[in-house]
C-alpha cells in the first residue's frame, strides 16, 4: 500500500467552496508529522510507500534539510520506501534535485507520447536504481485522440 503527504484538504468535502481551493500544497516538516501520524493510524505496518505529493523546486521541500531528514528516519524506522510524486514543466530538473538528495527509493512522473520532457531524467533515476512509476501515461485520454494512433 503506498500513500502521499504534502496536501492538506480545506473544503471539507463541500463542492462548491465560493472559490477556494478545495486543497492547499504544504510540504512543511510540521505537515510531514502530522499526516505521518494519520497515515500510520489508518495503514499501519501495511505502508510500503510515501510519497511526497506534487514535489516541484518552487515548493522548496528539496531544499528543507529539516523535512528531509525527517523522511530518512521515517524510512529507517518504518521499512516504507520513499518516493515522490512531480508535477509541472520542470519535472526533470525536479527529478535531479531529488536524486541528489539520496532519500528517494520511487520516482512517479508524467510521460507519455504527447509529454516527454521528464525522459532523460528518468532514465538516469532508473539507472541509479530509483523505481519509476508513469503517472498520464494516457493523457488524460488525449493519446486516444492523436490522428496517428
Amino acid at each position: 500500500v503506498g500513500s502521499k503527504w504534502g496536501y492538506r484538504y480545506t473544503a471539507d468535502w463541500q463542492v462548491d467552496t465560493g472559490g477556494e481551493p478545495h486543497e492547499v500544497k504544504d510540504h512543511s516538516l510540521t505537515h510531514f508529522l502530522s499526516q505521518k501520524v494519520e497515515t500510520l493510524e489508518l495503514l499501519g505496518d501495511n505502508l510500503r510507500l510515501y510519497q511526497i505529493h506534487s514535489a516541484t523546486l518552487a515548493s522548496g521541500v528539496l531544499d528543507n534539510q529539516e523535512v528531509l531528514d525527517a523522511l530518512r528516519k521515517f524510512r529507517d524506522t518504518s521499512g516504507a520506501r520513499l518516493g515522490l510524486s512531480l508535477s509541472g514543466a520542470e519535472q526533470g530538473e525536479t527529478l535531479r534535485k531529488a536524486m541528489s538528495c539520496g532519500v528517494f527509493d520511487t520516482v512517479q512522473a508524467t510521460w507519455n507520447l504527447l509529454e516527454q520532457s521528464a525522459g532523460p531524467a528518468l532514465e538516469e533515476a532508473a539507472a541509479s536504481g530509483m523505481q519509476i512509476i508513469i503517472k498520464e501515461a494516457m493523457a488524460n485520454g488525449r493519446v486516444l485522440l492523436h490522428p496517428a494512433l
